[in-house]
């Protein structure tokens, strides 16, 4: 059987399924991020991890795991504008919090992970479309402290701060 490589400036895997593209990033560290290629999903209202998130909570635990200079992490929770600003707040610190133990169920040091939930007040994307709040709902994980040094690194945003969610200390 002949697969035809539809990735041929990349090196990639001769399997069927993957046509000689290569696999895909979940994860990967991207200066003082942990950038995440997809979203962590939760249902409407709630923290409850969706096992669809298995593959992306897997890559960055072994991300973690295998740099252990990567000290610390702050697992930063987002929420678009929709819904009551304080049940945001709430609810995406819960989302953090969840995706933390679900790091340390994975291996990782819990000392080495922070949570913090942002509320709607950090948006990325400005607006009142469907896209943008798309967008905003998101989670970050944003490296604190990297070969014994902090990274200096921003969390959260001026605006959250206004509204009294300061970002974690350390």
């Amino acid at each position: 059987m002949c697969i035809r490589d539809r990735c041929p400036d990349k090196a990639g895997s001769a399997t069927a399924a993957k046509k000689g593209c290569p696999e895909e990033q979940l994860a990967e560290v991207v200066g003082e991020d942990i950038k995440v290629h997809g979203k962590i999903l939760f249902a409407t209202g709630n923290a409850n991890l969706d096992s669809a998130d298995d593959g992306i909570l897997d890559k960055v635990a072994e991300i973690m795991k295998a740099k252990k200079d990567i000290e610390l992490v702050e697992v930063e929770g987002h929420a678009d504008h929709q819904g009551d600003a304080k049940q945001n707040a709430t609810l995406t610190d819960n989302r953090a919090k969840a995706v933390m133990e679900a790091l340390v169920k994975r291996g990782v040091e819990k000392n080495r992970l922070v949570a913090k939930g942002y509320g709607e007040y950090c948006p990325i994307e400005q607006g009142d479309t469907p896209q943008a709040h798309e967008t905003n709902r998101r989670v970050e994980f944003k490296i604190l402290k990297h070969g014994g040094k902090a990274t200096g690194i921003t969390t959260g945003c001026a605006n959250a701060e206004k509204m009294g969610i300061k970002p974690a200390k350390f």
